[in-house]
């Protein structure tokens, strides 16, 4: 029986030692790994929203329902895009017609009730303004805008323009 050359690998006769009689790719396999596999890991648990935003939103659903029930009892429960009218019971997703930032977020003022799908459609990226042209609901959501609210019709007028020149660009 031939002895063990103490040059080359227990695995491979044709591979240098590395450490403990093994190549390299043995001693990752057979020693580092299941060193690796006993260790218990670490989880580290990363906080979503800071101690301030998390008062912030609980006032937020404080506010959302608050702004509910009042459109409730005074029969204006409709959807902010689509104008059809919304179950009661429901809680429904709120369009911040002037974004969320600070105290924005809990403006009762320029936050509208709507259906999450119309709301999806207008906030897409992937709808171009020619394809929300098309979309059933978009033209006389503009049409109610400007009646109720003519600085955000204004700004959606912007908009349009903007996205209309970004367009002709390409």
């Amino acid at each position: 029986m031939l002895s063990h050359s103490k040059k080359y690998c227990i695995n491979h006769p044709n591979r240098r030692i590395f450490a403990k009689m093994r190549c390299i790719q043995c001693y990752r396999k057979e020693i580092l790994l299941p060193k690796q596999l006993a260790k218990p890991k670490k989880i580290y648990k990363i906080k979503n929203y800071s101690s301030k935003r998390v008062i912030l939103n609980d006032e937020y659903t404080r506010k959302k329902k608050e702004k509910w029930n009042q459109l409730v009892s005074e029969g204006k429960n409709r959807c902010y895009f689509t104008n059809v009218l919304m179950d009661p019971d429901v809680l429904p997703d709120f369009h911040h017609s002037l974004k969320r930032d600070g105290d924005l977020l809990t403006d009762p003022r320029y936050m509208f009730p709507c259906y999450f799908k119309p709301h999806r459609q207008y906030h897409d990226l992937q709808y171009t303004y020619d394809q929300l042209e098309q979309i059933d609901w978009y033209k006389s959501f503009l049409q109610r805008l400007e009646k109720d609210n003519p600085i955000l019709y204004y700004q959606e007028m912007k908009r349009i323009e903007k996205a209309n020149k970004k367009v002709k660009r390409l």
